[in-house]
């Protein structure tokens, strides 16, 4: 007997629910466009916070990427064959004029 009263209640329960949700909806099953669940959600304003994350992701990215760059035309201007060339040049000529103000300080030849 209790489970025949209990499947009564769940019959009537669920016969409420769809009552309610019928309230909701159009003839044709539709939404109606202000029911009250679809005013509260457009009230919830869920579209600001991706459009945030995605904003905030965007100025990493970029930051990032700029970064990047001024690396990869670092290196590329340290693996730049004349570069390297020209900066073996440099450096012999600096010991060449770091060997001659020592000779001519101390008055002994370079070594």
């Amino acid at each position: 007997m209790g489970a025949l009263i209990g499947g009564e209640r769940a019959r009537q329960a669920v016969e409420d629910i769809n009552t309610e949700l019928r309230r909701y909806l159009t003839d044709t099953n539709r939404p109606k466009t202000m029911a009250p669940f679809i005013a509260q959600f457009k009230g919830l304003n869920i579209g600001k916070l991706p459009k945030q994350r995605h904003r905030a992701s965007s100025l990493r990215l970029s930051s990032n990427l700029a970064i990047w760059l001024q690396l990869r035309q670092r290196h590329q201007e340290l693996t730049d064959p004349a570069a390297t060339d020209q900066l073996a040049k440099e450096l012999v000529e600096a010991r060449g004029s770091l060997a001659d103000a020592r000779f001519s300080s101390s008055g002994n030849p370079p070594v």
